[in-house]
């Protein structure tokens, strides 16, 4: 299964987007920066606080600079 389908069949895949945030900002403010659409992924604006992202596959960006080191910071290692 391609992972674009294998992510769209299963909901629980990945990190929530509030989770990439939390090494610099609040739960609250997390929630509030993805409300207001600063936040990409793969250079789409996000779908709310509920999309997931894939740990060393996508790209978050807040106001258009990527976030670096959210994967280790939700305790996720490359494998490599």
């Amino acid at each position: 299964v391609h992972e674009e389908e294998q992510r769209d069949n299963n909901d629980n895949i990945g990190i929530r987007l509030n989770k990439v945030l939390k090494a610099s900002h609040s739960r609250r403010q997390a929630d509030a920066i993805i409300a207001s659409g600063r936040l990409t992924v793969n250079g789409l604006p996000n779908t709310g606080a509920g999309q997931r992202v894939l740990p060393y596959f996508d790209v978050v960006e807040l106001d258009g600079k990527r976030i670096v080191g959210w994967e280790q910071m939700n305790g996720i290692s490359s494998g490599s």
